[in-house]
């Protein structure tokens, strides 16, 4: 009966720590798959504070083109414009 009891306590204590190394297991691959959200959302967010200096960038020089238009550099003015125009479409 001793041998019994001394291999049933074992036994649990095995399928104990095989349960806790599964568990750790399952949390790194979790863990990781995390990390790899977490860097997609980090990417997706500076490429869209890029795109948004550029378009920034475009309506200032757009502004720009306008005030040449109106004192009277009418060419070049219409030229800073459409350029501008152009950055923010493909934007």
């Amino acid at each position: 009966m001793l041998k019994s009891l001394r291999a049933k306590i074992f036994s649990s204590f095995m399928l104990l720590v095989l349960m806790l190394v599964i568990a750790g297991i399952m949390s790194i691959i979790e863990f990781n798959k995390v990390g790899v959200s977490i860097k997609n959302v980090m990417d997706d967010n500076y490429k869209s504070i890029e795109q948004t200096k550029q378009m920034l960038d475009a309506l200032e020089r757009e502004d720009s083109g306008l005030l040449m238009y109106l004192m009277g550099n009418r060419e070049m003015g219409s030229q800073t414009i459409n350029t501008a125009y152009s950055a923010i479409q493909r934007g």
